[in-house]
């Protein structure tokens, strides 16, 4: 059903919820760059490869994500803030793909913060 790869992205993703705090990062906002390096579903939509300047704003843990490229939106989508007991080493994209074969974001670490972005 699932290759090696994509098994070890999973418990990756469950990992993370495992370790993490059930409530919504402090912050309502913030933002940070990421590099999709392949064309992505997250959140359901799709996000084609390249580098975004991605913003986030919070309401408790419910955040709505915007992708943009020199200023111009080229997708919206709603997420879960998610804190950690520490930061993240760099920005990055967890990806797995679907039954299709379609890489699918499962959630985003945000770099030198404590906070990751599910969808």
């Amino acid at each position: 059903m699932f290759n090696k790869k994509s098994l070890v992205i999973l418990i990756t993703v469950a990992t993370i919820f495992a370790v993490v705090s059930a409530t919504a990062a402090t912050a309502t906002r913030g933002k940070s760059v990421f590099s999709a390096p392949d064309t992505l579903l997250v959140a359901g939509k799709e996000l084609a490869e390249g580098q975004y300047d991605v913003q986030w704003e919070a309401n408790g843990p419910d955040a709505t994500i915007t992708f943009s490229v020199l200023g111009i939106t080229k997708l919206t989508v709603q997420g879960k803030l998610v804190e950690g007991d520490q930061k993240f080493p760099f920005s990055t994209f967890v990806v797995a793909k679907d039954p299709s074969g379609k890489k699918v974001a499962k959630a985003m670490q945000v770099g030198g913060k404590k906070i990751s972005i599910t969808f």
